[in-house]
């Protein structure tokens, strides 16, 4: 797996817009897919006013978290805690993706970079 999300098959680039910021609610994850061979698979998280991007890959065997669209596992929305569908692995989303349970335990899952402007939530940092 590679760690730099943009060197993925199909990434979208740098200032792709998502979503517009109002449209999730606090705890809410979104998944979003991009081109159909090969699909770059992404979802978000929204915690207050922050989001948080992540590339929808568990690191134990680099298969989406869930099973379909936006159909995510939430362990414990009080700990903004995510659980892979597939082999039980749990991530805390707020803090980097980082696995906290599970057969990856230590891993991390891909960050994807996010900026709001202007309502809007884009991928990319301001420094991208």
């Amino acid at each position: 797996m590679n760690t730099d999300w943009r060197k993925e098959s199909n990434a979208p680039k740098t200032g792709t817009t998502l979503c517009q910021f109002d449209e999730m609610q606090a705890g809410e994850v979104r998944g979003f897919c991009f081109g159909d061979s090969e699909p770059f698979r992404m979802f978000l998280y929204r915690v207050g006013e922050q989001v948080f991007g992540y590339v929808n890959q568990c690191p134990h065997h680099w298969i989406p978290m869930n099973r379909s669209d936006d159909e995510f596992t939430m362990w414990d929305r009080n700990q903004h805690q995510m659980m892979c569908v597939h082999h039980c692995a749990v991530f805390e989303l707020s803090a980097g993706g980082r696995c906290i349970d599970g057969p990856c335990k230590g891993s991390n899952l891909t960050v994807v970079p996010l900026h709001v402007s202007g309502g809007l939530i884009h991928i990319g940092g301001d420094n991208d």
